[in-house]
């Protein structure tokens, strides 16, 4: 059994863009866990993962190497905006270990912190996870007098 990584989750900052990038290329050159293009331009990538979300995270092992990594954004606009998504890529030899596990916890907390009333997850399929709530019933859509409509 492979030993748990109990990894430094912090914002991503510019010097950690090389490593990002090479664990973000090798995961969507794979082609099988995310809809990037496999030919996606470096551009590109930094656009979406760093660019356009809201914050960008790194996950680093004791020794300060990058491992994993993920993005925190809104998940619709206007009335979908109190639900967040996330997107989590751990390094390939790094997997198993909990690193996603601890960017989740991690992105639930920041989620509640960036005032996000949701998040959507998709695993196979798609749940909602409640934040700050003890309902176990999920939420979709905000109406526009601003209640919360139960599914």
């Amino acid at each position: 059994m492979t030993e748990s990584i109990i990894p430094n989750i912090r914002p991503l900052e510019v010097a950690d863009w090389p490593s990002v990038r090479a664990i973000l290329r090798t995961t969507f050159q794979a082609g099988d866990t995310y809809s990037f293009a496999p030919d996606s331009s470096e551009a590109e990538i930094h656009t979406a993962w760093v660019e356009l979300p809201a914050a960008t995270f790194v996950a680093c092992a004791g020794d300060g190497r990058v491992i994993g990594t993920y993005f925190i954004k809104a998940n619709q606009p206007g009335l979908g905006v109190h639900v967040c998504n996330c997107g989590y890529v751990v390094a390939h030899e790094s997997q198993g270990q909990g690193v996603a596990a601890a960017m989740c916890v991690h992105s639930q907390a920041h989620a509640v912190e960036m005032g996000f009333r949701a998040m959507q997850s998709i695993e196979y399929s798609v749940e909602v996870i409640l934040m700050g709530s003890a309902s176990s019933r999920p939420f979709s859509a905000r109406r526009t007098d601003a209640d919360i409509v139960d599914l």
